[in-house]
């Protein structure tokens, strides 16, 4: 572990929220900092209710709290504080969950788009995107979708023009988006 100078900028984020922000970009090394950060926090949201929620991200901590007990200023001043003496452990603490992907241009409308934009074969696609590990950036806009980083290069492709208005039912919920990698726990159609 190693005590670490703030390495943070305390940004207002709305009437109710405040953002930390460790960087301009996801950044797997700001895994281990936003996890430390986010747990140091957890006390003034569990015990003492002055935070409501803790959101991290590829490269923030929003911070929602109640204004009728803190303000921006009183906060910001908590948060420093709280944080002054933090140790980031080296590595993440995460652990390995393997999922199951079928790999067919019948469920996986833009595999056969990927291998083109590339100019390779699906084979190669489906070789080189599971010749790594893709670790969970953040938690996304429905439970358990999960932004995954980064994409290789050799695999990162540009989005649709315009996106799909509807996928079929038992499509492959895996799919790029600029450089990461998104699941979506459920076919995105149902509801």
């Amino acid at each position: 572990m190693a005590t670490v100078p703030p390495l943070w900028h305390i940004h207002n984020a709305g009437a109710d929220a405040l953002m930390l922000r460790f960087g301009e970009t996801p950044d797997p090394a700001l895994v281990p900092l936003i996890r430390a950060v986010t747990e140091r926090l957890k006390p003034l949201q569990d015990k003492q209710g002055e935070i409501r929620d803790l959101v991290p991200a590829y490269a923030t901590l929003m911070v929602c709290y109640d204004p009728l007990k803190n303000d921006f200023h009183s906060l910001s001043r908590k948060i420093t504080q709280r944080l002054e003496d933090l140790e980031v452990p080296r590595q993440s603490p995460g652990h390995r969950v393997e999922i199951p992907v079928w790999y067919d241009p019948q469920v996986g409308p833009d595999l056969e788009r990927v291998a083109q934009w590339h100019q390779i074969t699906v084979a190669e696609v489906i070789r080189r995107h599971t010749a790594r590990d893709y670790p969970v950036f953040a938690i996304g806009f429905a439970p358990g979708f999960a932004y995954l980083g980064n994409v290789a290069e050799n695999l990162a492709t540009p989005r649709l023009d315009s996106p799909r208005p509807w996928v079929p039912t038992g499509t492959n919920s895996l799919f790029f988006l600029f450089n990461f990698l998104k699941i979506f726990p459920r076919n995105p159609n149902s509801s």
